[in-house]
């Protein structure tokens, strides 16, 4: 929840308060008091003769001349990957790149390229799908694509896409129409927004997938021929074709079942059920009825001494039968999974490439994703002209044998949840596969282990295991525009949405979001405290409705009639605020009472799902994470999810230190303190004695104490800093660097020892 008000449709800005500030940049801005920052402009050419003029860069020059920006231009000619002459435009009002600019840039990069902060990538194509677009940039996004032209007007162009990836957009679009002088239409406060460096560099918008090496379920693909024998493009291509386009924390089924019987009438996330599975309930349920109707019979008719027989068999068959009733239940399920969730015929698939099944899995509506608890495998063979799935173990075993006449074969023999290599037997806690090879009489050549990137793993390396520090942060809420600016949220809103997408339980090596490293780096200050080995990020992002306020609605009220920040912070008037019928009540009333216990824990146990990722990270080659220590950043949101994430790493991991930034409802959250070298929780203070005054209050997460923390854990904002406190202030994560403030040993210091 880094800046949860933007979402809102309501008149308020107080996010910061800049009026004064800005007065102050205006007069330094005007007056020539700021100096130049330097962008380097990399111009990718896709055609031999896209050459970018001395005559442009000079005029892009100029045009940023007034924001005091200067550029570094190298050009690089990228025309031999015959990228496709017509580039499609994206579709609706969705802020993406399309297909074919997600993989012009993907081959791009796949190749040593710089990254730095201040870089931006234009590549100049021959052309879009709709004739109109000029170019097509992202907000803080460092990939560009903009169409070729030996027009007077190419330069404005290239500086009206410039400026949107720098976030500002003078224009209502770049389109066929006559530019005007850009530079002139360029306010200071635009200057002001041009020079900003709040984004490191970001080449993937906020919608696509991007390839982690985590995920519950690990995706085969290959060809077997009648004997079961792998097909393979030359002998030594195995690696290849074994195809292994990506994890996911899902795998895939197919429910258009042709037998009604099996018709899911109902499913979740962890049951389907279809009538087979009621019917076959029913009749044990009538079979019971009739048991206990004989019984009951045959009390009447026996003698004393046989009633009190039958009447404790009655009891006995009780709770028998809801074991019958419920075992019932689960063998017809198991059935149900294999025949239809574990095992199945993709007829859709026939005479599917593995590409285009690879395409299919995430573009085919019918194909429904069915979430998992564990590692797993999905395994897609093609058999003949059909595809044939099945569930298996993480660890897959092949056979590479090689016959007289020299030629090789390969088959998949079994899966299984323990890696059996070099003598040691392991449960795996990643996905690897074994490739044995034998000589035709079955003697053993040799035995290859790889992991699931196809790295192989050396026999040498299972006997090491360093000890690493691990920081991993976890990011709250993550809101469709971060600015203070009215126009500019309304136009995310409109773009993405009122919320982005939740949370996928993936792990990155990467701020993926851009949530932490933007404001001050403060990503950065823990690292030079802690001294990790290896740094993860945790995306803890979940819709509002799982906050204390419920809904958009609450919220908006909430921050409607919240009191703003009191002019004099040393004589307080806030503690009564008018409400949404006009009547004054006590601002406290205005922000939530009630802990909205089931959204805590919804993202708790989604948490769950990112740590069983973050173990397979932790275990990859497969070293043991059990001489490792974690340090966990959470903000917001954050909490929650890394509970869930410390709930899979206990006795996995050593904690060290636990560090919690303005916690949302942190009173449903329970901290064992006696796990962790230390814990702190940084916020406002709203209970107990001397608390904040309401002006200076957290609004977004109204903070209260985390269960199982002392009061000497918890650490409030320090009084130099009430200016930039408020209903948004106090929770903003770029407002909390004080934290590196306290002296070294002193309470709430981060020290990672």
């Amino acid at each position: 929840m880094k800046a949860f008000h933007a979402i809102c449709l309501v008149i308020s800005t107080s996010f910061l308060s800049f009026s004064f500030a800005q007065n102050i940049d205006s007069i330094a801005f005007e007056n020539e008091q700021f100096n130049r920052v330097t962008a380097n402009i990399h111009f990718v050419s896709t055609r031999k003769n896209h050459l970018v003029s001395k005559q442009v860069c000079n005029q892009l020059e100029q045009v940023f001349n007034k924001s005091k920006i200067a550029f570094k231009f190298i050009r690089q000619d990228y025309s031999a990957k015959n990228f496709p002459a017509v580039f499609s435009s994206p579709s609706g009002n969705k802020i993406i790149y399309t297909r074919q600019m997600r993989l012009t840039r993907d081959v791009f990069f796949s190749s040593v390229q710089e990254k730095k902060d201040n870089d931006y990538y234009i590549f100049i194509v021959d052309s879009f799908s709709d004739t109109n677009l000029l170019a097509y940039a992202l907000p803080n996004k460092h990939v560009l694509f903009v169409k070729y032209s030996n027009l007077p007007n190419f330069s404005k162009v290239i500086s009206s896409s410039l400026m949107r990836a720098r976030g500002v957009s003078i224009l209502s679009d770049t389109s066929a129409e006559a530019l005007p002088n850009l530079s002139e239409l360029l306010s200071w406060k635009e200057c002001l927004e041009l020079r900003k460096s709040n984004s490191f560099f970001q080449i993937h918008d906020d919608y696509e997938f991007v390839t982690s090496n985590n995920g519950l379920v690990a995706y085969y693909l290959w060809s077997e021929d009648k004997n079961g024998k792998i097909i393979t493009s030359t002998p030594t291509s195995f690696l290849n074709d074994i195809v292994r386009p990506f994890k996911r924390n899902n795998s895939i089924v197919y429910l258009k079942i042709a037998n009604p019987l099996f018709w899911p009438i109902y499913r979740s996330a962890n049951w389907v059920i279809s009538p087979s599975h009621v019917l076959v309930v029913l009749l044990v349920l009538f079979l019971l009825w009739y048991l206990r109707k004989t019984v009951n019979k045959r009390i009447v008719e026996s003698k004393w001494y046989k009633r009190w027989l039958f009447r404790i068999f009655k009891i006995i068959m009780f709770f028998v039968s809801i074991g019958i009733v419920y075992g019932s239940f689960v063998l017809v399920n198991k059935y149900y999974s294999y025949r239809f969730l574990e095992n199945y015929q993709f007829s859709m698939f026939n005479n599917y490439s593995a590409q285009k099944v690879i395409n299919g899995l995430s573009s085919t509506p019918e194909l429904i994703k069915v979430p998992q608890q564990a590692n797993k495998t999905e395994i897609f063979i093609k058999r003949g002209g059909s595809w044939v799935s099945t569930i298996s173990k993480p660890v897959l075993y092949f056979d590479l044998i090689k016959g007289k006449d020299g030629k090789t074969a390969l088959y998949f023999r079994n899966s299984s949840a323990n890696l059996s290599f070099n003598g040691k037997s392991i449960k795996a806690l990643n996905h690897y596969f074994v490739i044995t090879e034998k000589d035709f009489s079955g003697a053993i050549i040799s035995k290859n282990l790889y992991d699931y990137q196809g790295k192989k793993i050396e026999a040498h390396t299972l006997n090491q295991n360093p000890t690493k520090r691990i920081l991993l942060f976890v990011n709250g809420y993550r809101p469709v525009s971060t600015s203070s600016d009215l126009e500019k949220t309304f136009a995310a809103i409109q773009s993405k949405g009122l919320e982005m997408p939740e949370t996928s339980n993936y792990i990155y090596d990467n701020d993926r979001f851009a949530y932490w490293t933007p404001w001050k780096k403060i990503n950065y200050l823990f690292e030079d405290r802690i001294h990790p080995d290896d740094i993860y990020y945790a995306d803890g992002h979940h819709s509002i409705s799982t906050s204390d306020y419920v809904s958009i609605l609450d919220f908006t009220n909430a921050m409607s009639f919240f009191p703003k920040q009191c002019k004099n912070l040393k004589k307080h008037n806030c503690e009564y605020a008018q409400n949404i019928s006009n009547s004054k009540v006590k601002s406290k009333s205005i922000l939530p009472t009630n802990p909205n216990e089931s959204g805590f824990n919804l993202r708790r146990m989604h948490g769950r799902v990112a740590g069983y990722n973050l173990l397979q990270l932790l275990n990859n080659e497969p070293n043991s994470s059990r001489n490792d220590t974690l340090y966990i950043v959470a903000h917001s949101m954050g909490f929650a999810y890394s509970l869930g994430m410390s709930e899979v790493l206990v006795n996995k991991i050593n904690f060290g230190g636990f560090y919690i930034i303005a916690p949302e409802n942190a009173r449903t959250g329970v901290v064992n303190v006696k796990l962790w070298k230390e814990v702190w929780q940084y916020g406002s203070k709203l209970t107990g004695l001397n608390p904040d005054p309401m002006c200076l209050q957290d609004g977004i997460a109204p903070q209260s104490n985390v269960k199982g923390l002392y009061t000497n854990n918890i650490i409030h904002f320090p009084k130099e800093l009430d200016k930039k406190r408020g209903f948004s202030g106090s929770h903003f994560i770029g407002n909390f660097t004080w934290i590196f403030d306290l002296p070294q040993g002193t309470k709430g210091s981060v020290h990672g020892n």
